[in-house]
């Protein structure tokens, strides 16, 4: 188990959000250049584990998840640490992420004169993408109907998948297709439920919503939104 610590030259902090700090190891670990780390901002001895162990649920069922998953010191914390999903000619995008909005800025810049600064990362390839937004998702409806059609043997394997697992694979370009890797392991479970299908594809049509509204041009975003709002 390696360990690190914030004040390495080599560690940059690259997202903060409620329950975790998400920083950039920019040395070479496990065969890749970088690798991604995630700090909890507090329970680590719970959640550390519990993602491992549904990373080798996810693994043992072939659902797409990233390449490693291990355990590391962060600071003397228990934390993950994972391959970079930033890369050169593809980046995977989290819908789930906090990206500022207008109020947002102003609470923040209101905060800052009462000495009330918010301490969160605003994700820098997330915002890059929601300013920059896409014209066309090359091939939005199959993968969604492929997707829900696994998702339906998942479901069978009594797997509950919840919303902010899902990142999405994408091109920086103005026109990309689309996939996806299970890349947040911690609200995994095994659910005995009947209608555990539709409970799946419900989070899913969620966060795919969330991304088009996002990270899609406004028309072809409400078309995608048209489509599914009927599955």
């Amino acid at each position: 188990m390696i360990s690190v610590s914030s004040h390495n030259k080599d560690i940059k902090l690259i997202g903060e959000g409620g329950n975790s700090r998400i920083y950039l190891l920019e040395r070479d670990y496990n065969g890749f250049q970088s690798a991604a780390i995630k700090v909890p901002k507090a329970l680590a001895d719970h959640r550390v584990p519990k993602a491992i162990d549904n990373y080798n649920l996810l693994k043992q069922h072939g659902i797409k998840t990233t390449v490693f998953l291990d355990e590391c010191l962060f600071d003397g914390v228990q934390a993950l640490i994972t391959e970079n999903l930033h890369q050169e000619d593809f980046t995977y995008l989290d819908a789930n992420s906090h990206l500022q909005t207008e109020k947002d800025k102003l609470l923040k810049s209101l905060g800052a004169g009462f000495g009330l600064e918010r301490s969160e990362k605003e994700p820098e390839k997330e915002r890059w993408f929601a300013d920059n937004k896409f014209e066309l998702i090359t091939n939005f409806e199959g993968f969604v109907e492929n997707y829900i059609l696994f998702l339906r043997a998942v479901s069978d394997k009594l797997i509950y998948l919840a919303y902010d697992c899902y990142f999405f694979k994408v091109k920086r370009d103005k026109r990309t297709d689309i996939d996806y890797t299970i890349a947040d392991w911690e609200d995994i479970q095994i659910y005995e439920h009947d209608d555990l299908f539709e409970k799946n594809k419900d989070q899913f049509k969620t966060v795919l919503f969330q991304f088009v509204e996002r990270f899609v041009e406004e028309g072809m975003a409400e078309k995608y939104k048209n489509y599914l709002e009927q599955l």
